[in-house]
């Protein structure tokens, strides 16, 4: 379970594969809040806000890590989903910034990520070698003006 920055709302993970939020600005009268979140294949062992509450990260038992937008949390939208851990992930902490995502997993290593779109963006580029020509371009994604993404 984790605590809302600035209170109001716990989230709570489930061996189901779900995650749920509760309203808990009245202690004595929890209720649900917003729809069950679901997606995870199997146990979500953990979770974790980002420093301003709008995100929401799930750790999975299978080596996933689910991030939510919270910006309306009756209406949650899935960002995106991080691998890279085998085993499960246990734990998870935002950075300071709300950038970067730990997790720690059953191998005993920690995993981290940027979470920043142009970050994400630039790595992908990195890793993809050179850029389409502008005959690839043409083959692959005929009738679009050439604008590769990566540069």
């Amino acid at each position: 379970m984790a605590f809302r920055p600035g209170g109001g709302i716990l989230a709570s993970a489930g061996d189901d594969g779900t995650v749920r939020l509760w309203d808990i600005t009245n202690p004595a009268r929890p209720h649900r809040k917003g729809p069950v979140f679901t997606g995870p294949s199997g146990y979500v062992y953990s979770v974790a806000f980002g420093p301003g509450g709008r995100v929401l990260a799930a750790g999975n038992t299978d080596g996933s890590v689910w991030l939510w937008n919270l910006a309306d949390p009756a209406r949650p939208e899935l960002i995106a989903t991080l691998t890279g851990p085998s085993g499960h992930v246990f734990s998870l902490a935002f950075g300071r910034d709300g950038r970067t995502v730990a997790a720690a997993d059953s191998a005993g290593l920690v995993w981290l990520w940027n979470t920043q779109a142009g970050a994400a963006a630039r790595g992908v580029c990195a890793m993809a070698g050179q850029p389409l020509t502008r005959a690839e371009w043409h083959a692959y994604v005929p009738g679009r003006p050439y604008t590769p993404p990566c540069r």
